[in-house]
């Protein structure tokens, strides 16, 4: 069994990240205002998801990328301020929780597939 990095499969995956690159340059429309943090999340998890599992996950790939923009904003917030505890279900704490849980459900998925 091959490494997932071997050399023979480099030229494989370029390929792929030239494919899905495209696919998401060509998915932006003229005058449209993009975020393009949650669009190389997505870019990324589709090439690690391809390259790893050899699975596409284009449909989760914008809700993914929405979940870790969320994540990162949270967490960033929550250096900034007092630190709460996460068992107390604040309102906040509670969305984390879904948000981790939706991602969780996601990644188990993908694993039980390949």
């Amino acid at each position: 069994m091959q490494p997932a990095f071997h050399v023979s499969r480099i030229n494989t995956y370029v390929q792929m990240m030239v494919q899905y690159t495209a696919q998401m340059l060509a998915s932006w429309r003229e005058d449209e205002i993009v975020d393009i943090n949650q669009e190389l999340i997505a870019l990324t998890l589709r090439i690690v998801a391809q390259a790893l599992f050899g699975t596409d996950v284009m449909e989760s790939a914008s809700q993914v990328s929405k979940s870790m923009a969320f994540l990162e904003e949270s967490f960033t917030k929550e250096s900034l301020s007092l630190p709460i505890p996460y068992w107390l279900p604040t309102p906040h704490i509670l969305a984390v929780n879904r948000v981790l849980q939706g991602l969780d459900i996601m990644v188990r998925r993908i694993i039980v597939e390949h």
